[in-house]
């Protein structure tokens, strides 16, 4: 067991100073028969447990360019296509009319 690591009997016993601990910054592993069961610590504001929901996403996310127009035009309201798929050497050709 290391430093952090308190039984259940312990806990319930002098839970004010362990609870003291944690709003230092401490986090606690509780034990009970030897064996991890539980981790109290230091809670969150709402913007730090936000900031570290958005990170973990970060993780999982592969974002690419958002910002380019896609090779086809569509009207968004209706959810429809407005024309086949173009090469973008086209769109530009477009434009410039």
């Amino acid at each position: 067991m290391g430093a952090n690591d308190i039984s259940i009997s312990q806990l319930r016993q002098n839970l004010a100073d362990y609870l003291a601990r944690v709003k230092r910054g401490e986090t606690l592993r509780v034990t009970q028969h030897g064996h991890v069961v539980a981790r109290i610590e230091p809670a969150l504001s709402e913007k730090e447990a936000a900031k570290a929901r958005i990170e973990a996403l970060r993780k999982t996310v592969k974002l690419g360019d958002v910002l380019t127009p896609i090779d086809v035009e569509w009207n968004a309201a209706k959810g429809i296509l407005l024309e086949q798929p173009v090469k973008r050497k086209d769109r530009a050709r477009r434009r410039r009319k």
